[in-house]
């Protein structure tokens, strides 16, 4: 699994197998990818488990694209709070 500040790109799939990514390792080898910007990463993250920072956002729990919120005051289309993409 990952160290902390490393999360492992995928999930793991019925059978115990990796369904993407390179394979369980421990952070800082080529498996485990450095927490995106804008989330932190607790030991053993996954990217269903990323753990988005306040002004993130992501499409779902399987993405690990996060998105900043648009400029406070500007919600005139935001994924974030009060914007009018919100649903």
């Amino acid at each position: 699994m990952c160290a902390e500040g490393y999360f492992l790109r995928g999930v793991l799939g019925r059978g115990g197998g990796l369904s993407e990514g390179r394979g369980v390792v421990m952070g800082g080898d080529s498996s485990c990818e450095p927490c995106p910007k804008g989330a932190t990463c607790a030991p053993n993250s996954t990217t269903a488990s990323l753990v988005l920072l306040p002004g993130y956002w992501r499409l779902s729990t399987r993405s690990d694209a996060l998105y900043a919120c648009a400029p406070e005051g500007d919600v005139s289309y935001s994924a974030c709070a009060g914007g009018v993409a919100v649903s």
